[in-house]
């Protein structure tokens, strides 16, 4: 998740949206939001950060695009799809 301004965030995965203690206000989150972005290497810049994400999903599809490339044609187990993604 980015370190762009929202009117809540819960920065981290998605199961802690299900805690709201983990959840900021806007104006809460306006004072983290820099100390969170830099422990985490994200940008605070939406634009920024939107730049940087493509980059890492490209850099990570490329990898999986490898992989694919030199697995053998019955080659099992080196990249497994879920209903929730690739893992």
């Amino acid at each position: 998740m980015g370190c762009a301004a929202a009117t809540s965030t819960c920065p981290g995965r998605a199961a802690t949206l299900t805690r709201p203690a983990t959840c900021s206000t806007h104006a809460q989150w306006a004072g983290k939001r820099s100390e969170f972005c830099v422990l985490t290497g994200k940008a605070s810049d939406a634009v920024k950060a939107l730049e940087q994400g493509q980059a890492e999903l490209g850099a990570a599809l490329e990898d999986l695009y490898d992989v694919l490339a030199s697995a053998a044609s019955k080659d099992v187990g080196a990249v497994r799809w879920m209903m929730t993604g690739i893992w």
